[in-house]
């Protein structure tokens, strides 16, 4: 199911993330076959349908690997929150910010589920990340920190 869930992850690049969260081994012990294996699944991508349509590549796949092996396979949805699009004016005075200011930048898919998702639906939605060591991608090598932009971070 982890490679099943990779693969859907890379047919929905670059704006697809799956993510597993928490899992659960019920009574487990060292080298032992599990009875029960649950795990949380996290999509996100900023297009809603795109996320439903990962959803449905779930279900059918966790579905026949079950169905291949004998086994049962509950797939139940926990939560879902709505793609929350950053106002378009507001990053584009922040890019011009980072330009003016010489810094490197890259425009990136917010998929954080803080606040700022709370507060959309009362203003604008906007966030940006004041140091350019971080560069917004949670689960790849880019989140390495390169200690010669940090010295810009702190004057950002």
């Amino acid at each position: 199911m982890e490679l099943e869930l990779e693969a859907i992850a890379q047919r929905f690049a670059p704006l697809g993330l799956v993510t597993i969260g928490q899992a659960d081994v019920p009574n487990s012990s060292r080298n032992t076959i599990a009875g029960r294996f649950a795990f949380t699944v996290d999509l996100r991508h900023p297009d809603d349908t795109q996320i439903d349509a990962m959803e449905n590549e779930v279900r059918a796949a966790f579905g026949k690997i079950a169905t291949d092996r004998g086994l049962e396979a509950d797939v139940a949805r926990y939560w879902k929150s709505p793609a929350t699009p950053f106002d378009s004016a507001c990053v584009d005075l922040v890019e011009e910010a980072t330009k003016g200011f010489g810094y490197a930048y890259e425009r990136i898919v917010s998929d954080a589920g803080h606040n700022a998702i709370h507060l959309a639906r009362h203003v604008p939605p906007r966030s940006w990340f004041s140091s350019p060591a971080w560069m917004g991608c949670r689960t790849t090598k880019r989140r390495t920190r390169f200690p010669k932009t940090l010295p810009a971070a702190r004057t950002f």
